[in-house]
């Protein structure tokens, strides 16, 4: 008897051994079969619900243009809308066609398109007119002038002009080398010179920053100084004309700006008689303190200046009061004696 094989178990590349199961397993294959066949059944209910929807077409319905030609845009408009299209409208001078009136569209009449779909209707605006000649930069009776002599009629309107002269055209409308259009006017812009300023609010801000903003306005400054208790150096007091004020460029304004205290040089008065000294400190507004001292008999300063309490060419504010001593003989004057010689 031969010996049996043992069956060896099956080995896998990677990992322990693996037992193989060769038992049959209808139940398994019996369900596998069935969701395979209703996933057929699935695919091709959706196939034919496809082809179904394929076949139905909506329906739209066909419109004929009609003839525009001729009509006006109201009744062009009733025509392409009551036939279920849209109307859009351009505008072009023609000189055969009125104003208002249709000389062309597109598609053509009797053209066959979708409900709905546009048609574009070319509206006349009237005669172009005569090209309009070039006026820029003449006078404004110059301009009317060459107008007219190309068959136009002219209007002046005023408008400000920083560069154009006073008088000048500054443009046109229509512009030149284009159509004068139905009216046949046209209308000249004329400078009246550049458009007024307004001087700004002014007080109360640093005097640099003023100046700079007249500067923009092309306005002129003109700065005065005046001296203002508990006000910082260098601000604006006032202006002339009052903020606000319409002004034309080029104009003055007037600040006032705040300044230090004003001061006086004070003079020598050493060595002058009490009054002559009291005179020229009043004449450089100052106050003379008077303060007299004993000096020995038969000095030569007697009743003069012997010194002063500020130092010579000192500058100080005006009305500050200076000490000046004078010297004092109390010395009596000697009496004077008066002969009298009998007449003869």
């Amino acid at each position: 008897m031969c010996p049996v094989a043992e069956k060896q178990p099956r080995v896998t590349e990677i990992g322990r051994p693996e037992d193989v199961d060769g038992r049959r397993h209808p139940v398994a294959t019996g369900i596998a079969m069935v969701s395979l066949l209703l996933v057929l059944i699935l695919t091709w209910i959706g196939f034919t619900s496809a082809m179904g929807d394929a076949d139905r077409r909506v329906e739209i319905t066909d419109v004929e243009v009609p003839v525009l030609w001729g009509a006006t845009e109201d009744e062009a408009r009733k025509m392409v809308e009551g036939s279920g299209l849209i109307m859009v409208v351009e505008e072009i001078p023609n000189d055969v066609f009125p104003a208002g009136v249709v000389f062309s569209q597109r598609p053509i009449a009797g053209a066959i398109l979708e409900e709905g779909s546009p048609i574009v209707a070319t509206v006349s605006t009237g005669a172009a007119g005569p090209i309009v000649p070039e006026t820029v930069g003449q006078q404004a009776a110059e301009a009317s002038a060459l107008v007219a002599a190309n068959g136009l009629k002219s209007e002046t309107e005023s408008v400000y002009s920083e560069e154009v002269r006073v008088g000048e055209v500054v443009s046109s409308s229509p512009r030149a080398g284009e159509r004068s259009g139905p009216s046949g006017t046209v209308v000249l812009k004329v400078s009246t010179g550049p458009a007024p300023r307004t001087i700004p609010a002014a007080e109360g801000l640093p005097a640099v920053e003023v100046l700079q903003t007249l500067g923009r306005l092309e306005l002129v400054p003109v700065v005065t100084h005046s001296y203002e208790p508990d006000t910082e150096i260098g601000t604006v007091l006032s202006t002339s004309p009052a903020a606000q004020s319409s002004v034309q460029r080029g104009s003055d304004v007037k600040l006032v700006v705040s300044s230090p205290e004003p001061t006086v040089r004070v003079p020598g008065v050493t060595g002058l008689l009490e009054e002559t000294a009291v005179e020229a400190l009043e004449a450089a507004d100052l106050q003379a303190l008077v303060r007299r001292v004993r000096i020995p008999p038969g000095d030569t300063r007697n009743g003069r200046v012997i010194s002063q309490g500020i130092i010579v060419d000192s500058d100080v504010p005006g009305a500050t009061p200076v000490e000046i001593v004078i010297g004092v003989d109390p010395t009596p004057p000697a009496p004077t004696t008066t002969s009298t010689v009998a007449p003869p």
